[in-house]
């Protein structure tokens, strides 16, 4: 039985999957087992995947879904096989670990047992390397988690009793692309809590240059989301604001968006390691 099981929802990231799956393999703490998903891609993905899982056997266990049901479905089929971990963290198949992440992360949740959701900080990077840094409150509160300024959802580490207590993702249309929004949400209201390490111990992959507009459909989603969880969380008047925000956002010219980004993130010069 491995201490820490990680969960992976793929979809058609064959160009970046084995970079993210070594720096797992890398990791200065190894009673780790990886679970991965793949959600019905269309290209080599899988098939790199299942090459890591021959290499890696006892570390490695590999499910596939015949169609594309989102990253939601595919998060909940991998928990349905995790080994009685005490510690399920997140990744993606574009994104890569800082070596001492999950040791790091452990170590914080073996000493706050209050908390339930470890995140990190994260830079952004593309393939010419790191360009900007995402930052997160080291203590959100229910108004932090309600408005989004939250967690970082490949970078957190949860308690298994607290997830699997909140029957994991919620699978629904309004959860397409904001799962991880629903879940803390649904964690802060059951009463758990969360923190997040002044580390930047993910690297976010994130091109610099472009800007890719979500759907508008999905912003309508996330604000009948978010006025749902306004209802039960009860976060303030003052906070119904946000229920629109997605909606306005949707509505700003891309290229003003575009300046808008550039100027949101921290430039840094430092090289991935």
């Amino acid at each position: 039985m491995a201490r820490l099981s990680i969960i992976m929802g793929v979809y058609n990231c064959s160009k970046t999957l084995s970079k993210s799956i070594e720096s797992i393999l890398n990791q200065s703490y190894d009673d780790w087992q990886l679970i991965i998903c793949d959600d019905g891609s269309e290209d080599d993905t899988y098939r790199i995947a299942e090459e890591f899982r021959q290499k890696y056997p006892n570390k490695i266990i590999l499910l596939c879904n015949e169609d594309n049901h989102g990253l939601h479905y595919s998060l909940n089929k991998c928990l349905e096989r995790i080994d009685n971990s005490e510690f399920i963290a997140r990744m993606d198949g574009d994104d890569i670990c800082h070596k001492d992440r999950f040791r790091y992360q452990i170590d914080y949740l073996v000493s706050h047992p209050d908390i339930s959701i470890l995140g990190t900080q994260a830079f952004y990077f593309d393939d010419k390397g790191v360009w900007g840094k995402a930052q997160v409150c080291e203590e959100p509160k229910k108004t932090d988690i309600f408005i989004g300024n939250s967690f970082i959802h490949p970078s957190v580490m949860m308690r298994s009793v607290s997830l699997l207590a909140v029957e994991g993702y919620t699978v629904s249309q309004l959860t397409i692309r904001d799962e991880d929004y629903d879940l803390w949400c649904k964690m802060y209201y059951f009463g758990y809590r969360g923190a997040n390490l002044n580390q930047c111990l993910l690297y976010y992959r994130e091109d610099k240059e472009s800007y890719s507009r979500r759907k508008y459909r999905y912003r309508v989603n996330l604000s009948c989301l978010m006025l749902k969880w306004f209802r039960v969380l009860k976060p303030g008047v003052k906070y119904l604001v946000y229920v629109i925000k997605p909606l306005l956002v949707g509505l700003i010219p891309t290229k003003i968006m575009q300046w808008i980004r550039k100027r949101r993130f921290t430039k840094i010069k430092k090289e991935i390691v």
